[in-house]
């Protein structure tokens, strides 16, 4: 066509092209094609709305059909959302970008062209329906450290993904089965620019082992005063440091509880350790105020550590009962401590979700917690001392670079822990004795863990002698781990340490009464009366959560109500709180009767009679407060 032919109009969303003096034939004969084809490139891309980037990769539907879940090209992530959510312009065009949608999905209306969303919506969820059911419980890894094949490291950050040398891969490819989403409230610190060597490695576990010396640790309880001073609190703390960078590649996850009195650094110590691994720990020091929930939300899909500080058993507020923090964070540490694990939660919609928990806990307290010999056999106990003399200036925290120098070259002995580890559970019965498999793997682990950041051992010869003069000083908490805790044990323990308020009836010095409340632990009120307290307020307080000290055949015992709605309240979050669950564990204490008739508070009620020997009891200071007479029944006296 020429330019006397050319129409007086030009194509929508382009200009109208003319060939100087001459048609495309005469254009192609006098080799002019390359100015031709550009010219014409140029009007495509005038004409053509945005560049057309984006798109989408159909991942599968839920089972019931109502979700589908995909991969978004321009946002790089993960999204499952519902089908009618898809009938959104915007929601179709944040998945897949407004441009994309344009160029595939048209329509005229009038004389305008428009997105046709319906046809869109179709498209996408017949892709994502041809894909099959999509179940992500073992296809989305978040952010941390993983090993899907058992073959590779992959590294996920919230920025990228890595392999062990440092080089990327994408978070989704055709080829591979997982997904690597940027979800979590971790992330590991980027690589180094360069593979860490020994020397940097070994400077910097040297720095922290330092660091760590600074605290004091309780001393090893040992014969040879030749291990009295050997760094074992340090070790397994430097240990669990060194095993949570492995958390997503580890069979069996320990988990650790520091323990020691005020003074004794805690705090500070759980903060240098978060500035340890930057970005990859959640530290709180509002142990209180932690829950199971709360964990798993911040967890996701990912895998990273907690460290709780202030975890105290909790207080009875305004006579509502709360779940203890403990128990809570219990829950994750069971959950967590298998890799093999799957949690399953019912959803308001009744179709349940199935989740891997991957964590662990350092925990800190000032009292030792009493633990169940389940628990127990998965959390490795350091205690600290009370800093004697001046301590000088705390030592400073990790720099950045030093922190990705720590768990980079962590991770790139991998291959070393692997073959430590594999030695101290084959020698470990024959250090350590008649151990269970549970035993091996949780202070194995820690054990082996702590060996990889320490320059001094090179050989197998020196992590056999290191896991022998370990095991020496932990002979004491292995001990007390294999002879467990009694069930009766346990729930005596949870009942007098519990809180109960205590309304004192008190007289002034003009004869005029008031009361006085306070909150009392069951304990101490058990042991002012047990030691000849005959406070009738005491013993009324008692009895609202059915106990009552009680003399047996001479013997003075404390009972305890088979069924009693008080003691159901006092005892919610344990496994005890169903009535007569606690009576039958208090069956098996030394001399205690079952079965027998009791006045509580005026009402005859069914009890089991524990002999006070059996009773840790401490004096609550309160036996000698102003007593009025009982209107219930003659319980000020005991008899």
């Amino acid at each position: 066509m020429g330019a006397h032919d050319a129409p007086e109009y030009a194509p929508k969303g382009g200009k109208l092209v003319v060939v100087e003096k001459q048609g495309l034939d005469d254009a192609i004969q006098n080799g002019q094609t390359d100015d031709l084809i550009k010219q014409i490139e140029t009007v495509c891309e005038r004409a053509t709305a945005g560049d057309g980037e984006g798109g989408y990769i159909p991942l599968g539907m839920s089972n019931d059909g109502l979700m589908v879940a995909l991969w978004s090209i321009p946002q790089n992530c993960l999204i499952k959302t519902s089908l009618a959510s898809l009938n959104n312009a915007a929601t179709l065009a944040g998945i897949c970008g407004a441009s994309w949608l344009e160029q595939r999905f048209t329509k005229m209306v009038g004389e305008t062209m428009e997105i046709d969303i319906k046809k869109a919506c179709m498209s996408v969820a017949s892709d994502c329906a041809n894909k099959g059911a999509f179940h992500g419980g073992d296809r989305i890894f978040g952010t941390g450290v993983w090993s899907p094949d058992k073959r590779e490291i992959v590294i996920n950050t919230h920025n990228a993904v890595y392999l062990q040398d440092g080089s990327t891969i994408d978070r989704i490819d055709e080829n591979r089965r997982e997904l690597y989403v940027n979800g979590g409230a971790a992330t590991p610190p980027p690589p180094p620019e360069h593979t860490v060597t020994d020397d940097e490695y070994a400077r910097v576990c040297a720095k922290i082992y330092r660091d760590l010396g600074t605290w004091s640790f309780e001393k090893p309880v040992v014969m040879d005063d030749r291990l009295k001073n050997f760094p074992m609190g340090p070790s397994l703390v430097m240990g669990w440091m060194t095993m949570v960078v492995y958390l997503g590649l580890l069979e069996r996850r320990p988990h650790m509880w520091v323990v020691g009195p005020r003074g004794s650094g805690k705090s500070r110590l759980l903060s240098y350790l978060a500035h340890m691994l930057i970005g990859y720990l959640k530290h709180t020091d509002m142990g209180s105020s932690v829950t199971e929930a709360g964990m798993r939300q911040f967890l996701q899909n990912s895998c990273f550590a907690f460290i709780i500080d202030e975890l105290e058993k909790e207080n009875t507020e305004n006579g509502q009962k709360f779940l203890s923090a403990i128990e809570q964070v219990l829950k994750i540490m069971r959950a967590a401590y298998s890799a093999t694990s799957t949690v399953f939660k019912g959803t308001a919609d009744q179709k349940g979700i199935e989740f891997r928990i991957m964590t662990s806990v350092m925990a800190a307290s000032i009292a030792e917690p009493a633990l169940e010999p389940a628990d127990r056999s998965r959390i490795v106990m350091v205690k600290l001392s009370p800093r004697e003399g001046a301590t000088g200036q705390p030592p400073e925290n990790l720099t950045p670079e030093e922190s990705a120098i720590f768990f980079w070259g962590t991770i790139q002995r991998w291959g070393r822990f692997q073959h430590i580890y594999d030695l101290v559970l084959k020698n470990w019965n024959t250090y350590a004795g008649n151990g269970d498999s549970r035993e091996a793997e949780t202070f194995g682990t820690v054990i082996a863990a702590s060996m990889i950041s320490n320059p001094k051992i090179q050989t197998d010869e020196h992590v056999l002698t290191f896991l022998k003069v370990m095991i020496i000083c932990l002979q004491p908490q292995l001990d007390e781990m294999r002879q467990g805790t009694a069930e009766h044990e346990i729930i005596l323990n949870t009942l007098l340490t519990k809180n109960i308020p205590v309304e004192y009836h008190e007289c002034d010095d003009t004869g005029r009464e008031h009361i006085n409340r306070e909150t009392r632990s069951i304990g101490g009120l058990v042991s002012n009366l047990v030691n000849g307290g005959t406070n009738s307020d005491e013993i009324r307080a008692l009895g609202l959560v059915g106990l009552r000290v009680w003399e047996n055949d001479g013997n003075l015992c404390l009972a305890i109500a088979h069924k009693h709605s008080g003691l159901t309240d006092l005892l919610k979050g344990s496994r005890y709180n169903k009535n007569g669950a606690w009576a039958g564990g208090l069956k098996d204490v030394p001399g205690s009767t079952w079965d027998k008739t009791v006045r509580i508070n005026g009402m005859s009620a069914h009890c089991v009679l524990v002999p006070a020997r059996h009773l840790a009891l401490q004096p609550d200071n309160k036996a000698t407060m102003p007593m009025r007479p009982n209107s219930f029944d003659t319980a000020h006296t005991i008899n």
